[in-house]
């Protein structure tokens, strides 16, 4: 019930901004997709299977307090570390909260090329970080790896690992990661598992599905805009973003590769977990044929 109120609030919420974007839209004229397969055992294994908790470090940078609709917002900007081992490769994320603030936790997750800011921002008269907190959520918005001032292993933006297809070497991955730790940190910081939702816009929206299949604490995805089907963005117009190399093809291959980076191919993790409601029956990827690989 908690977290149908959420919902329905940030619904609500974004109907008064009247944030529309027709972002991608598909090709009518093509009927079919190659759509990704599933994420297979030995895959998961190497790009999730390890203790997300393990190395967080989380550190709490500064604090101060900001005005909001006559109303006191507290404002924390945190760090912790991307991977273990790397405690000087950070994610930095601003938590919001108001005397009010005894919700559910949102993580808030922007699109390519923004930074935490984009949910600072007025749009249609509301600062949606700010109005989260002041309805009673606790809310993390965080700079995704390589965006704003968050760092992202051999580069120094996202573009450095936009050069690369392979799993656990491309951006997207790092990104989904960014978003993997910052549960972990919410946890840390006091939330409880299973009141914990991912909301995000375009790439956000990607890494909402993508972390809400993976994170047993997520029981809840809110994607907006561009955020579904990732090979589809691909083959319905080259490259979605421009997110590879501008020399890759986009056939099945390309596909292929960029698996691990395709909400589609954690389909049935989200199935599992309830948050596609028991549609995934009527879906006809293969990615809904094929044994979901656990965590480890």
């Amino acid at each position: 019930m908690a977290f149908h109120r959420v919902a329905a609030a940030v619904f609500l919420l974004l109907l008064f901004i009247g944030y529309i974007n027709l972002y991608t839209v598909l090709d009518p004229s093509q009927d079919t997709y190659i759509t990704p397969p599933p994420l297979g055992e030995d895959l998961y294994r190497e790009l999730w299977g390890f203790d997300w908790s393990r190395g967080l470090d989380v550190r709490v940078e500064s604090f101060e307090a900001a005005s909001y609709r006559g109303s006191t917002i507290s404002v924390a900007k945190i760090s912790f570390s991307l991977l273990p081992g790397t405690p000087d490769c950070r994610i930095y994320g601003w938590l919001y909260g108001s005397p009010s603030s005894e919700g559910p936790w949102i993580l808030l997750v922007h699109g390519l090329g923004g930074d935490h800011t984009f949910f600072e921002e007025t749009l249609g008269g509301y600062k949606i970080a700010y109005e989260l907190a002041l309805r009673g959520f606790k809310v993390l918005s965080i700079d995704a790896a390589g965006h704003g001032e968050s760092c992202i292993p051999g580069g120094e933006s996202w573009r450095d690992r936009a050069t690369t297809l392979e799993p656990g070497e491309f951006f997207l991955y790092y990104v989904y990661l960014s978003g993997v730790r910052a549960v972990e940190a919410a946890e840390a910081l006091g939330a409880e598992p299973g009141r914990i939702a991912v909301m995000g816009v375009s790439m956000g929206g990607l890494t909402s599905y993508t972390v809400a299949s993976l994170h047993p604490s997520v029981t809840l995805a809110i994607p907006i805009v561009a955020s579904g089907c990732l090979s589809c963005m691909i083959q319905s117009g080259g490259l979605a973003n421009l997110v590879g190399p501008s020399d890759a093809p986009v056939d099945g291959e390309t596909v292929e590769k960029l698996s691990s980076s395709d909400p589609l191919s954690y389909i049935k993790l989200a199935a599992s977990k309830g948050l596609l409601e028991g549609k995934a029956s009527t879906y006809s990827s293969p990615a809904t044929t094929s044994t979901s690989p656990q965590r480890v």
